[in-house]
């Protein structure tokens, strides 16, 4: 996730931890019933099979 001037937030991912790709529509940050922005990780599968799928990560990085 960055977050730029003015509070316009985007997403992003990498699997070398150098080249990232854009993920989504950058938006505005505002306040509401819950003020900031929520982060969750999800893994899906396109292939259809009956055994639940895992993924496990090494590392996440949050910077200021």
């Amino acid at each position: 996730m960055n977050v730029d001037t003015g509070a316009i937030a985007s997403f992003s991912y990498s699997t070398d931890g150098i080249n990232f790709l854009s993920i989504g529509d950058k938006f505005s940050m505002k306040p509401g019933v819950w003020v900031g922005t929520k982060f969750g990780l999800y893994i899906l599968s396109s292939i259809q099979n009956s055994k639940p799928g895992y993924v496990e990560f090494d590392w996440i990085r949050f910077e200021k």
